[in-house]
């Protein structure tokens, strides 16, 4: 066993624990990017998730309300989200003018196309960077429309 050399360099441990803490910076931003990004994605499909519950909610106390209304009031509730990837349907879908029937399912469906900050991830079969996303989150909230044809004139009007 050879002793241990006094002549060594003193720069050169400080030299390697820098490359050291360089390499496992890396590392470590890229696991911090990626918690990041799935809280991000889970708080938005649990947002999607809630919008679309209370849409439904919504057109089960006002069953006259169309699918413009519900998205107004789901656009609203998204006020943190970027809406401009945002789509609102309706199952059945509202004909204008028709009575509707006494008691009825509704299902409102909420879309959204969720794209990353940093909007690449590794191909590990040719180590490349491809593109990510954007990924479509959709939910559907369901109700019960109970209507009574005479108390629901004014849904969406000033609520």
């Amino acid at each position: 066993m050879k002793p241990h050399d006094s002549k060594q360099k003193p720069n050169s441990s400080k030299a390697q624990a820098t490359v050291e803490f360089a390499l496992i910076l890396l590392v470590l931003l890229a696991v911090l990017y990626g918690i990041i990004e799935i809280s991000r994605l889970l708080f938005v499909n649990v947002q999607i998730e809630n919008a679309a519950r209370e849409g439904a909610h919504y057109k089960a106390l006002h069953p006259s309300a169309d699918a413009d209304c519900i998205k107004d009031i789901i656009e609203d509730m998204l006020s943190s989200m970027d809406t401009s990837t945002l789509s609102v349907s309706m199952t059945p879908p509202v004909i204008p003018g028709a009575i509707p029937p006494l008691h009825s399912d509704v299902g409102v469906v909420v879309t959204y196309d969720w794209t990353s900050l940093v909007n690449f991830m590794p191909d590990m079969n040719s180590f490349t960077l491809r593109q990510l996303g954007p990924l479509r989150l959709s939910s559907t909230g369901k109700s019960l429309v109970e209507t009574t044809y005479d108390d629901d004139l004014l849904a969406c009007s000033g609520d």
